[in-house]
């Protein structure tokens, strides 16, 4: 699995190009927190660990850059739970979703 990292997303794509799995992330204005936006697995890759190991690979970015990172999407909590290790770069407490929603309705609107 090569992933790309286009700024707004880590993905990669099947051997037809077509995209088969990917996390898209945005991050907070005038913070080093990346929001946790969404997982997608193609249905040809599920229940292959595919997520797991794209979600892996954006907290090594997260690691890699000094950032933090706020859990938007439902599969990323669920990461966390059985992953405790990378807690410390959450910053789900401290922020609210509220707030984060607006940033992203914000992007989604340009």
């Amino acid at each position: 699995m090569d992933l790309i990292n286009d700024g707004k997303r880590l993905y990669f794509n099947d051997e037809n190009g077509q995209l088969a799995g990917e996390v898209s992330y945005f991050k907070l204005p005038n913070k080093d927190v990346e929001v946790l936006e969404r997982v997608f697995v193609s249905p040809a890759l599920r229940g292959q660990g595919v997520a797991e190991d794209i979600t892996r690979e954006f907290m090594n970015f997260i690691q890699e850059n000094n950032e933090q990172f706020y859990p938007l999407c439902p599969y990323s909590k669920r990461f966390l739970a059985k992953y405790p290790e990378f807690e410390k770069y959450n910053v789900q407490s401290s922020i609210s979703e509220e707030d984060v929603r607006t940033v992203q309705n914000n992007i989604k609107g340009e």
